[in-house]
């Protein structure tokens, strides 16, 4: 497995994603091959660990997946990208989960036997950081019984105000790192924090933000304050030659197939960015070769015989996709020929009738799923759902995650998803589904719908035959 580590913090606002990045280029200005991991259902965070690591980053999620499908992706990472380190970044606090404490990336870090790097925000805390570090290291959450508590390589500090709160704060913790045997790795300074500019479903993309940003400085702020030589030690990481790799994202990790496999056009730019790096791996394994296309600024779709289009920010970019015209003639034409269509979120809102922005501006769409989609203000849908076929997809199971600010105008038939929440609660049916197009407002995690996405490329599998029996 590969050695890594898994940033958690106390609270969300400690800045983990700003300290995990800066992590990422220190290490890789020593030398390293950095594969980086969100846990949780998140796609903007995972986006600039991979725009840190130079590699596609991944989820993973025991929510939403068995411990054996995660450590089926990380596998999967070790083989196609043989990085010599892993950095997740966890979701929320340490112990945060459900109300039993599933899901959380304490519970993670146990399944997954791996290390947790304890991020305190220091913020405004003096004697009072002790306490808070006792608690976290010493917590006995109920579930330690049957799994065992994680380990802990060591403590940082964030948004510490100069050399006297570090001071402060190191007398203050002493006593406590010696009782669990805890090492110090650092006290991060919020003059020099990175900054990073948020918007309505988190922070903003990385796409847009980081060409701003000073990679060397994020390197050198974590490296002059952090004991990465140490960390490194606890982890049995050596460090290689030095190397000044290019701050840029990798696509997502791919193999080539036969030229006689099914090819799957997926759905790639600003305005549709929320795909789990490792579906492409997923419908590769699944007998298929991947292609990918921008709705925005391409005038056809690639030659293929399936399309998948994930979520995004389509309300940013409604006008341009509108426009596009050629691109939607393309996607109808396709469809209309019986091509099999599945769309996520923002996928789906470009699929349908008409998208009507907050300020009730409404924007032609493509047209292949009926009504109109409506932008709110205000959140319309958040957490886990686990769903079932409603209709020809009988008993096929996923698992997935809403989060958006988009809502149907009116009801849609024929429903593609039987929905139940976190807590088995059954909600309203929701998606649209009529022969070859499906839709629905769920992201689905890859790993935890292998089931779908079996039967899906199947669908694609069986398209691309009756097409090329067609051609004769």
């Amino acid at each position: 497995m590969i050695p890594g580590f898994i940033i958690a913090a106390n609270a969300t606002g400690a800045g983990k994603t700003s300290v995990a990045i800066a992590l990422i280029r220190a290490l890789r200005e020593r030398g390293l091959r950095v594969a980086a991991a969100k846990l949780g259902p998140d796609f903007i965070d995972a986006a600039w660990l991979s725009w840190a690591a130079g590699l596609p980053s991944v989820n993973l999620d025991c929510r939403m997946a068995s411990v054996a499908g995660l450590k089926r992706i990380l596998r999967r990472l070790e083989h196609d990208l043989k990085p010599d380190i892993l950095v997740c970044e966890s979701a929320m606090g340490l112990y945060d989960g459900d109300r039993r404490g599933k899901g959380s990336a304490a519970e993670l870090a146990v399944r997954l036997e791996m290390p947790a790097l304890l991020l305190l925000d220091a913020k405004g805390l003096g004697g009072s950081v002790a306490p808070l570090a006792d608690g976290f290291l010493g917590f006995e959450a109920p579930w330690h019984t049957s799994l065992g508590k994680p380990r802990f390589c060591g403590l940082l500090c964030s948004k510490v105000s100069g050399a006297r709160h570090a001071d402060l704060l190191e007398n203050s913790l002493r006593p406590v790192l010696q009782k669990y045997n805890i090492p110090l790795a650092g006290f991060l300074p919020q003059a020099d924090a990175p900054r990073l500019s948020s918007r309505h479903l988190g922070l903003r993309q990385a796409s847009e933000e980081a060409p701003s940003l000073d990679v060397a400085r994020l390197g050198k702020w974590a490296e002059e304050n952090c004991d990465l030589d140490d960390l490194l030690r606890r982890l049995g990481v050596r460090v290689g030659q030095k190397q000044t790799p290019a701050p840029v994202a990798a696509p997502p990790f791919c193999k080539k197939k036969s030229p006689e496999s099914p090819v799957v056009a997926v759905a790639r730019d600003e305005a549709f960015a929320f795909c789990y790096a490792d579906l492409p791996a997923l419908l590769e394994e699944l007998g298929c070769r991947v292609a990918f296309f921008s709705p925005l600024d391409d005038v056809s779709l690639p030659e293929c015989d399936g399309v998948y289009i994930p979520g995004g920010y389509p309300e940013l970019y409604a006008s341009r996709l509108s426009r596009n015209l050629s691109m939607i003639a393309s996607i109808r034409a396709r469809a209309a020929r019986g091509m099999p269509l599945y769309a996520e979120c923002g996928g789906y809102i470009y699929i349908s009738q008409s998208l009507r922005d907050p300020d009730g501006v409404r924007w032609p769409m493509a047209g292949l799923a009926p009504g109109e989609r409506l932008m709110e203000k205000r959140l319309q849908a958040l957490g886990y759902r686990f769903v079932r076929g409603a209709d020809s997809l009988g008993q096929v199971a996923a698992a997935g995650h809403e989060f958006h600010y988009g809502r149907d105008a009116l009801a849609v038939e024929p429903s593609l998803w039987e929905v139940r929440d976190s807590q088995g609660k059954r909600l309203s049916s929701q998606g649209y589904q009529k022969d070859n197009i499906m839709a629905s407002w769920i992201h689905l995690y890859p790993e935890g719908s292998r089931k779908f996405w079996k039967y899906w490329t199947n669908k694609v599998r069986e398209f691309r035959k009756a097409r090329l029996n067609a051609r004769g």
